[in-house]
């Protein structure tokens, strides 16, 4: 009934049957940016029975993988209530795929900088995480590799670095372990746009460095170019040293002040329907929750984006944030590009950092509107829709309180205890008469309603990917608003479906959102989804898709939790 050409391919849809899916051209663009692009020499068959049951014969491994998952059994009969499937953890592999030149998969000096991986394209292939331990100074141990990582109960993928948080069976000992570049991202910005053999130059001069070795005049401009970050340190004897610390090219194990360990899932289930995020990372910044309840912070602070209570170039080892009205330990955290949330157990939303354009949600009117804090705020300004007299009602008592909250690239979203969606931050809202012309979204430094979900189906959870915010329902369905991955035209106005019900192995072990898309673990963790928010109802037919790096899991493994960063991921796995 309907053809349309893209760049190389042609669209063919019929109803019922569906002749080729989608164009290659988006089929590409679903797929990691590093993934080669899909295409069809012919026309494959599949016909929508087909697509339902989950069972497709194409013959091209990769059409294969666009069809449907099968529904979960008993999808129909969902409880209210669900136990969280992560009772009783077991050991995990944690697994790395991306640029290695950016330090992120801790892969060494050598690794980052051999001329075969700049100039190669191996992406798309995962490989096993390893980290080195042993005895050091100043929170950081650096020694002797150990080998592969097990037992890993957290991971957190940010612009330039990964976070981990292992855990030995039957053990409460928990380890925070970094690498990469905890503290810049503007750096990789710059690194990203040379050339290859131009950034292994660059990468070069900072392995002299790090390793004492003599640099040369060219050596110096380019270390001052590349941004090295440097921490002064005290040595036994008193003297004050600097040590570069732009990179940590392999794991590195990171101490929380005063004998705290990090946090794990088990320890945050607070008989919740969703896990809970303790590891969070961005652009230069990491979070993370100690077993204490308290949260802390390391990373860029320029803009108050580690909450610390002053504005500081980098808060070098964790640091708790700033939180004068907490009233309970933390139980969940998120962040933005430079900004941050956390949630503790009583139900109060906290943000802090980068607010100009009302990311930090403190209402219109306010003191605090649309500015940059480096302390945490409550954020406590939820309205339903105005009455007939013109009043907006404001949420009061248990109905405000939050259950689930999350943080986009510029913007905020929480859900409500009266199963209440809101969204509030950048290009989140639709324009109004005073806006102007030729705006199709503005920002709103107020908590907005989300109109258009079902009423009469409670809110499991909510994400925030880099411009889209997607909700899950109790019967499995994903709905969302922002901005469109296709034509870029804001969704605003309601929220329209993403993935309808029964397709998701409910309950999910992950509902997380990264740059571009959101992800879903299903319950028996051979079930891993990404979809995006299409501007058309079509594109939105099937969106839901199978990501390549599925194949790469053994069948006797099942996926814990997917971390996108911005040019790798980190997966883990049960073993």
């Amino acid at each position: 009934n309907k053809i349309a050409g893209g760049w190389s391919s042609t669209h063919v849809r019929t109803v019922p049957t569906m002749m080729l899916l989608r164009q290659s051209c988006r089929i590409h663009q679903m797929l990691p940016r590093s993934s080669p692009p899909a295409t069809f020499p012919h026309l494959v068959r599949i016909n929508a029975s087909t697509l339902k049951r989950g069972i497709c014969t194409a013959p091209n491994k990769m059409l294969r993988r666009l069809c449907y998952s099968p529904p979960a059994k008993g999808a129909t009969a969902i409880t209210k209530k669900w136990s969280w499937v992560c009772q009783q953890r077991r050991p995990m592999t944690v697994y790395g795929d991306g640029k290695r030149w950016t330090g992120a998969l801790g892969t060494g000096w050598d690794d980052m900088m051999d001329p075969a991986r700049q100039l190669s394209n191996d992406d798309g292939k995962l490989s096993e995480l390893r980290w080195e331990g042993g005895g050091g100074d100043v929170g950081i141990e650096e020694g002797i590799r150990l080998g592969r990582i097990k037992n890993v109960v957290g991971a957190a993928a940010g612009w330039g670095h990964t976070a981990l948080v292992v855990q030995p069976e039957n053990s409460d000992a928990t380890k925070l372990l970094v690498c990469g570049r905890p503290h810049d991202f503007q750096t990789l910005l710059r690194l990203r746009r040379l050339p290859s053999f131009l950034r292994n130059f660059a990468l070069q001069s900072s392995l002299r460095e790090h390793r004492d070795k003599e640099q040369s005049l060219l050596d110096k401009v380019v270390s001052v170019l590349t941004s090295v970050n440097k921490e002064v340190v005290k040595t036994d004897d008193g003297h004050e040293i600097e040590r570069p610390i732009s990179v940590l090219p392999t794991f590195t194990e990171i101490f929380l002040p005063e004998g705290d360990k990090p946090a794990s899932s088990l320890s945050l289930r607070n008989n919740d329907v969703m896990p809970r995020t303790f590891l969070a990372a961005s652009a230069g910044l990491t979070a993370i929750v100690g077993q204490s309840g308290t949260l802390y912070t390391i990373g860029i602070n320029n803009r108050g984006q580690c909450g610390t209570g002053k504005f500081t170039n980098n808060v070098w080892t964790p640091t708790p944030i700033m939180n004068p009205s907490q009233e309970g330990p933390i139980i969940d955290v998120s962040l933005g590009l430079q900004h941050g949330l956390a949630l503790d157990d009583g139900g109060n939303l906290f943000t802090w950092g980068k607010g100009e354009r009302g990311q930090l949600g403190q209402g219109a009117g306010s003191a605090m509107e649309n500015t940059t804090s480096e302390s945490a705020l409550k954020v406590d300004d939820f309205r339903l829709l105005s009455d007939k007299s013109g009043r907006r009602n404001v949420l009061t008592g248990e109905d405000a309180q939050v259950i689930s909250m999350s943080a986009g690239m510029n913007h905020s979203a929480a859900v409500t205890k009266s199963n209440h969606a809101f969204v509030w931050g950048k290009n989140v809202s639709p324009p109004g008469p005073d806006d102007g012309k030729g705006k199709p979204a503005v920002d709103s430094s107020s908590p907005r309603l989300v109109e258009g979900l079902p009423s009469d189906l409670q809110i499991v959870a909510v994400t925030c990917a880099s411009h889209h915010t997607a909700f899950l329902l109790e019967d499995g369905s994903v709905w969302g608003i922002g901005v469109a991955t296709d034509n870029g035209q804001p969704i605003m106005e309601k929220a329209v479906e993403m993935i309808p019900a029964g397709l998701i192995e409910m309950p999910p072990r992950q509902f997380v959102g990264h740059f571009d898309r959101t992800t879903v673990v299903g319950k028996g963790g051979r079930q891993v989804l990404e979809v995006q928010l299409w501007s058309h109802e079509e594109l939105r037919e099937g969106a839901a898709l199978t990501p390549p790096w599925m194949d790469q899991i053994e069948t006797d493994e099942t996926v814990r939790f997917v971390s996108q960063g911005w040019m790798h991921k980190v997966v883990a796995t049960d073993d």
